[in-house]
């Protein structure tokens, strides 16, 4: 039986809120820092404008306490998520290329997974998006997140908003905004529900989108 949601909210993190804590961050976090030194390599520069970078965060709770599967033996129900996302543009100078490093985290109770890619897009193309994740040291091609999400968003929203994915256009923090707005709520659990990937601990509200 489905859960029952007794709350759910989405707030649009502070810009310059996000864009302070971005390098405590990605020094807390090697894979960010390699996703970095990749993206440079590649001959990408962090888009330097007031709104260069964005963050949302979604807050689901239940009306009862979601308890772990049978196999799950002494694992502590959950009755809040928490989901984070923040996104950073970069761009190629001399090209219409835009990119992004991303990070998403979700949580509840004791559970708690975190996702970073480095998101591509030639020529300004966002409707041609390629994803990449770091393998050891090398940065490699994925079709994991973005494709969930994705998948989610015509699957589960409205035509609007699987339209703006598409048709909006900018940095990739512009562009999020441009999605998010025509998305609303569904937007941003799609891409909860990409980085939940299934797991018991955050499916109840963020759905189940396997990667």
């Amino acid at each position: 039986m489905p859960a029952t949601i007794r709350m759910e909210t989405v707030e649009l993190l502070d810009p310059s809120s996000v864009q302070a804590e971005w390098a405590q961050v990605a020094e807390a976090r090697p894979q960010m820092r390699q996703l970095a030194q990749a993206s440079s390599a590649r001959g990408y520069v962090p888009l330097e404008t007031q709104n260069a970078v964005i963050g949302v965060r979604y807050r689901a709770e239940a009306a009862g306490e979601i308890t772990a599967p049978p196999e799950f033996v002494d694992t502590a129900s959950v009755q809040q998520m928490e989901f984070e996302i923040r996104f950073r543009s970069l761009v190629m100078p001399g090209t219409a290329n835009q990119a992004a490093i991303a990070t998403a985290t979700i949580s509840a109770g004791e559970n708690s997974s975190t996702y970073e890619a480095f998101l591509e897009a030639r020529n300004g193309n966002f409707n041609q998006i390629t994803e990449y994740t770091m393998t050891g040291t090398r940065l490699t091609q994925a079709e994991s997140w973005w494709t969930a999400l994705v998948r989610c968003l015509s699957g589960s929203c409205a035509t609007v908003c699987l339209g703006a994915v598409v048709s909006c256009t900018g940095a990739w923090a512009a562009y999020l905004l441009c999605v998010l707005a025509a998305c609303g709520v569904c937007g941003t659990k799609c891409a909860a529900c990409a980085t939940c990937n299934c797991r018991w601990w955050c499916s109840w509200a963020a759905g189940c989108c396997e990667q």
